[in-house]
């Protein structure tokens, strides 16, 4: 049995693992057959995918999408999740089952799950490991903004990714014919940077602009090798790529959390070119934005050329003032309030076909209900 009790210890297990073959853990769980969809589901998720690529291509004849989550108690803990591959997949499958039960919008996906800090890690950064959570980036290597200067460039299996890419072999060896793969977190330029340099980036920006870009150029060309790698490793089509669950056009996402904490100056002066890189340098892609401030940050995603789709925090921005301002190409994901809710099942709907609305309820009873009432407010 493959086990290890911190992630220091995880070369070393990965080896014996591979040499042994890393099997289901799980006793008398076919994983590949756990899930048993019926022809109408599996119907239902091919038209699905087709809605998806319309959202970019045809968003006037888009259909809004729903994804209903309910609480659902883990088999296994965050621990024997992260060091058994077999239970972290029977976790997601779990939680696909769920989905599947209340009939909503979910593109059954799974996906490799070792938390945001994995460029950070590749690059030397020590990972703090919650007993509930995925890991996090623990301390940062850059100890002042000079030392990017001698910041070495990871190799692509350096830090989880050697350990990632046997998991995601399993994942690709014991999947469900109609599951599919979904790419690994990679961040985003500026939170990667974060990550290395911790909160000193910030007077960084002031007083060492010229190194931040420097250590901005080095992560992003790092995460486009990593990403194109992971492309590989998935089995991912060119084009369009699955991503919480949905199908996006591009291939890939971006994360702006840190963004949060600068101004949309610094985001256009520093750091949109380098999110422009990697759209561009892999075919385009969507942005991830879970900060509560705007004034022009989200207008500045809005600009960049093969950008296709934006999540962000339902709680902290207006849907209906977001839609007003957002391209008809780039299609929104977000989670919505109960009082959001009654509001669109109410028929006060946004002039946008193509939202993602993400819907928390209690029970898969009161989510089969709240499904049925959004999907008959939809305006035709």
């Amino acid at each position: 049995m493959c086990d290890f009790k911190t992630f220091r210890d995880i070369f070393v297990v990965s080896l014996k693992c591979e040499k042994k073959g890393i099997t289901a853990m799980l006793q008398n769980v076919d994983l590949r057959n756990y899930l048993q969809p019926t022809d109408n589901q599996l119907q239902r998720i091919d038209s699905l995918l087709s809605n998806c690529q319309k959202f970019a291509e045809d968003p006037d004849n888009a259909e809004p999408m729903f994804l209903v989550f309910t609480p659902e108690d883990s088999e296994f803990t965050m621990p024997e999740q992260l060091r058994d591959p077999a239970k972290m997949m029977k976790t997601q499958l779990d939680d696909i089952k769920a989905h599947l039960d209340i009939g909503d919008d979910t593109i059954p996906a799974l996906r490799v799950e070792f938390g945001t800090g994995k460029i950070a890690h590749a690059y030397g950064c020590e990972i703090y490991e919650p007993e509930d959570n995925y890991p996090s980036v623990k301390s940062n290597v850059l100890k002042k903004a000079e030392d990017v200067e001698n910041l070495v460039t990871p190799g692509l299996r350096d830090g989880f990714f050697g350990l990632i890419e046997q998991y995601y072999a399993f994942l690709r060896e014991h999947a469900p014919d109609f599951v599919r793969i979904q790419l690994p977190d990679l961040q985003g330029p500026f939170n990667n940077a974060y990550l290395l340099r911790g909160d000193d980036i910030f007077l960084d920006l002031y007083d060492k602009p010229d190194l931040v870009d420097k250590l901005l150029d080095k992560v992003t060309d790092y995460h486009i090798s990593q990403a194109r790698q992971m492309q590989e490793i998935c089995g991912e089509e060119e084009g369009f790529f699955c991503d919480w669950n949905v199908y996006w056009k591009g291939n890939l996402r971006i994360c702006n959390c840190a963004a949060h904490m600068i101004s949309t100056e610094f985001y256009k002066d520093f750091i949109r070119k380098y999110d422009q890189k990697i759209l561009d340098s892999l075919g385009g892609g969507r942005m991830h934005y879970c900060g509560t401030h705007d004034k022009g940050l989200l207008d500045s995603f809005f600009t960049m050329d093969k950008m296709y789709g934006l999540d962000f925090d339902g709680t902290h921005h207006d849907l209906w003032e977001v839609s007003a301002k957002t391209p008809k190409h780039i299609a929104l994901s977000l989670a919505i309030s109960p009082q959001q809710r009654e509001r669109l099942i109410s028929g006060d709907w946004p002039d946008k076909r193509n939202i993602i609305l993400q819907i928390y309820v209690s029970s898969k009873a009161e989510g089969i209900e709240v499904l049925k009432n959004l999907r008959d407010s939809v305006p035709k």
